[in-house]
């Protein structure tokens, strides 16, 4: 569903939400990064864009920030900084698990489940 544009916009407004996205530039050559905001006009919802430069410029991928008319557009904003802002990546912070320990350790339970020897599952129940 395409939205009407709209010119201009407050930071005192409401905003539903607020969009970086990597799109291509009106004639194609290169990709940019768009800040879309979507503002209500005539009661009716519509979006407000601008051009943030070269895609290859952000480190960041793009985001979404849904306000559902409880931020205003300069809240929304402060939060797309500070996302952009961020260097670190929540992947970087799960620590990597060793998957032949994770593997002798099922055998073991496995073995112990064959026998008939209690081993406690989760949520502490007793398997056998």
């Amino acid at each position: 569903m395409s939205l009407p544009l709209t010119e201009t916009i407050s930071e005192d407004e409401p905003s539903w939400s607020l969009g970086e996205f990597n799109l291509p530039t009106p004639d194609s050559r290169a990709l940019h990064r768009y800040q879309i905001i979507v503002v209500r006009r005539d009661g009716q919802p519509s979006r407000w864009q601008r051009d943030l430069g070269l895609a290859t410029n952000f480190k960041k991928g793009e985001f979404r920030v849904q306000s559902f008319w409880y931020e205003t557009v300069g809240q929304a904003q402060e939060i797309a900084n500070y996302l952009r802002s961020q260097t670190d990546d929540w992947r970087d912070r799960i620590l990597p698990t060793d998957i032949v320990d994770d593997y002798l350790v099922e055998q073991e339970m496995r073995k112990l489940k064959a026998v008939g020897l209690s081993s406690f599952g989760y949520g502490g129940k007793v398997q056998r």
